[in-house]
């Protein structure tokens, strides 16, 4: 019988924004369809849901309506014989993404730090066992944290270790920007046994342009805390780590360095394009300002040489997403 691909994310994989929206992958990708909300129905009522019903019918149709082409790389499309039903057990893969609590202002992200206040803090402790953690009991992973910065936030930390007790087969992966990416934060997080990916989000292969952009970062003690990180990812103790790198006018003249860097270390380098996430930052203000990868940007040219390097065919050390893979494949074809 024939198989089909279809995006298995509605079926196996949800998402918790800011505000308690329930999707099933960023929703910058669904157009801001969301499925419900948990601070206003149960998560059972939501999963299976008459939204998420329609969403998922709407996959196994090979319709897409409610995605965005311009911006999904279709990464969970997988062959299938037969189309999964419309009511999806519980979601093997977690995504928690509403604590912005970070210690650095990244360009790309704000313009300010974000602290969350104790009251904040308190009422969001108070969820964990109301929304969360019962969220996460049929889950074989968690993500988090892609909005602020999970090993600095009391509230993450305590979720982490609480979701990590309760569930002793649960793996996560972690998206940190590195800073407290240490053995002493690690273990006493209980996480040196159950991690399955670990992303570093540095975005500049020198101190000079990852003060830029990180604004409140250390470069230094970063690169210290890789080092101890590539230890660990040999040692497959973290199976899988990724440095990241969100490209942009400021930081894409070190793209093939940053590769270096990850062949340094042996760990993946990860590119992708800036995008208009949510947020007020003079950056996304400016938005077209910074996007080199568009053909309008005065810099695109240079842009495309750089992309031409060989360096970029190392699969072993080196991740383009699917814009940068078709410009690359252009530019090499000029």
């Amino acid at each position: 019988m024939k198989k089909h691909r279809i995006c298995m994310a509605p079926f196996t994989e949800v998402e918790i924004s800011e505000e308690g929206n329930v999707n099933c992958c960023c929703s910058s990708y669904t157009n801001e369809y969301f499925f419900g909300n948990i601070y206003e129905d149960s998560f059972d009522e939501i999963w299976n849901g008459e939204k998420a019903k329609a969403f998922r019918q709407d996959i196994i149709d090979g319709k897409y309506t409610y995605c965005n082409r311009d911006i999904c790389n279709f990464g969970r499309l997988r062959p299938v014989k037969y189309p999964p039903s419309i009511e999806a057990p519980y979601p093997r893969f977690v995504t928690i993404a509403y604590d912005r609590t970070c210690n650095l202002m990244c360009t790309t992200c704000r313009d300010h730090l974000i602290r969350q206040s104790k009251f904040s803090e308190e009422e969001l402790n108070e969820n964990v066992d109301k929304f969360y953690l019962p969220i996460c009991q049929n889950a074989r992973e968690v993500i988090l944290n892609s909005i602020g910065e999970c090993l600095i936030s009391k509230h993450s930390r305590r979720l982490i270790k609480k979701a990590a007790e309760k569930y002793p087969n649960l793996k996560f992966n972690i998206m940190t920007n590195g800073v407290a990416c240490n053995r002493i934060v690690m273990e006493q997080l209980g996480l040196m046994d159950k991690i399955s990916t670990l992303q570093v989000s540095i975005h500049a292969a020198t101190e000079e342009t990852y003060n830029k952009i990180t604004r409140t970062g250390n470069f230094k003690y970063v690169m210290k805390n890789l080092k101890w990180i590539s230890e660990q990812h040999k040692k497959r103790i973290f199976p899988i780590v990724l440095i990241n790198f969100v490209v942009h006018s400021l930081n894409y003249k070190e793209m093939i360095a940053f590769v270096q860097l990850a062949q340094e270390l042996d760990v993946l380098a990860s590119f992708w394009e800036l995008q208009k996430w949510s947020g007020e930052t003079e950056m996304l203000h400016d938005y077209e300002k910074y996007t080199v990868f568009d053909k309008n940007h005065p810099e695109y040219n240079d842009f495309l040489e750089i992309l031409k390097d060989p360096i970029f065919r190392d699969s072993d050390h080196c991740v383009l997403n699917s814009l940068f893979k078709t410009l690359r494949k252009e530019a090499i074809s000029q």
